[in-house]
């Protein structure tokens, strides 16, 4: 069975609006768990993607070895900020597919879409690096669970450990995938 994105992302992801200050934008990047926000428009459809790495960007100095432009930083918008060209995945795609961007961009994660006919992509949902090492995760000891016994290159503690709920990584053996 194919696991599709629609499975593993996170539904009603947390987003910007264009007009949200860099200020709010550093406060929310430090208060939840996320490296990038969607940026949507009122309707809720894509505008772009905003990192920290786009306020870092942001914060340096025209001159060389020059001070942050902390002032400059403080005049900025998401929408200023933010990447238009945005890459994403739609929710019937494949997880190999958002395996396949995530390894080829280095993007940490990825905005998912809706593409209703005419009409501009709407957010729909966020894929990230753990959502899918989580269900490839999930879907391994679905299969060992399945099988009764450890998997290949595991011990019988592994299958135990995992059983009470802990998911050991010490202790894998050379070569294992998961």
């Amino acid at each position: 069975m194919t696991l599709t994105i629609r499975k593993v992302m996170t539904t009603d992801p947390v987003s910007v609006l264009s007009t949200t200050t860099a200020r709010e934008l550093v406060e929310r990047f430090e208060r939840e768990d996320v490296s990038a926000y969607p940026v949507v428009r009122t309707d809720g459809t894509l505008a772009g993607i905003v990192t920290k790495l786009d306020l870092l960007r942001a914060l340096r100095s025209a001159v060389p070895g020059g001070e942050p432009d902390v002032d400059r930083l403080a005049a900025l918008r998401a929408g200023d900020l933010m990447r238009p060209g945005v890459v994403t995945l739609e929710p019937d795609q494949s997880l190999e597919a958002a395996i396949d961007l995530m390894v080829e961009t280095r993007l940490r994660s990825l905005p998912v879409v809706a593409r209703p006919r005419g009409s501009a992509p709407v957010l729909i949902g966020m894929v990230s690096q753990g959502d899918v090492l989580r269900a490839l995760i999930a879907r391994s000891l679905s299969l060992e669970e399945h099988d009764g016994a450890a998997a290949p290159g595991r011990t019988q503690h592994h299958t135990v450990a995992r059983s009470a709920g802990r998911y050991p990584t010490a202790r894998r053996a050379p070569g294992a995938l998961l």
